[in-house]
């Protein structure tokens, strides 16, 4: 369905809108949530969201059309590895302990 309001973007501004507020209500609520339980967050809130929501939305496409096509937990272990700084975490890999 994602696909489908995207083709549309270009001919259709209600869809563009749709999807720019719907994006929007995201970020928005990341941002929040990141701006008051990271103290001292070293990037903008919004900024670390807009990235967070593209990782999510690339991957759930990726897993979409291609089911087995990338390693679930590597790829997991990659995503806390690149945002743990950000939230100035040590994240265990998964054969660490916390």
């Amino acid at each position: 369905l994602l696909h489908t309001f995207l083709a549309q973007i270009p001919y259709r501004e209600d869809y563009r809108r749709k999807l720019a507020e719907q994006n929007r209500i995201w970020r928005e609520l990341m941002a929040t949530d990141f701006a008051e339980s990271v103290p001292g967050l070293a990037v903008p809130p919004a900024a670390l969201a807009s990235v967070v929501m593209a990782l999510v939305q690339g991957l759930t496409q990726q897993r979409v059309v291609d089911p087995d096509g990338f390693d679930r937990t590597a790829t997991l272990e990659i995503i806390l590895q690149m945002l743990a700084p950000f939230f100035r975490a040590s994240v265990p890999t998964s054969g660490e302990t916390p």
